[in-house]
């Protein structure tokens, strides 16, 4: 791997898709705005992970951006696979489903990002998933924003 990438910061949060009775989620750091009109994101996933297989039956998903408080959360529902796992359950994850979208809201996040799938992009060993931004809610402004960088959480 190029040592130059591991000196990019990168936003953690929670991608959640539609499984189960309240969906699941699973970790992801490869995030990025992509539009402003409209509001678009790009989250980068692995094709062979269960939640994409989710996301691409559904056509929808959520992202959750996570605080620094919130490291165990990123660590178990990046860990563990939504196959075998509820995460929600397992972790007792305060959830509302969206407004516009089935996949679920963390309600302790920083923000939560409803987004319709717009289109797949394989790049490499991981598929781009670009989403149109339908919804979103802000419920924990103040709170700071959990960043990995050179495979660390920064503190």
């Amino acid at each position: 791997m190029a040592k130059g990438l591991n000196y990019l910061a990168n936003s953690v949060a929670l991608l959640g898709y539609r499984d189960r009775e309240q969906g699941n989620f699973t970790t992801v750091a490869w995030i990025t705005q992509v539009s402003v009109k409209p509001p678009m994101v790009l989250v980068n996933v692995a094709p062979g992970r269960y939640a994409y297989q989710k996301i691409k039956e559904s056509g929808e998903f959520t992202l959750a951006i996570l605080s620094e408080e919130q490291k165990e959360i990123a660590d178990f529902c990046g860990k563990n696979s939504g196959a075998k796992v509820d995460k929600i359950k397992e972790l007792n994850l305060p959830v509302v489903p969206g407004e516009k979208v089935s996949a679920p809201k963390l309600t302790t996040a920083i923000a939560n990002l409803e987004c319709r799938l717009v289109q797949e992009i394989p790049v490499g060993d991981h598929i781009v998933l670009v989403g149109e931004v339908v919804a979103d809610d802000v419920p924990n402004p103040a709170k700071r924003p959990l960043i990995f960088h050179q495979w660390k959480y920064l503190d």
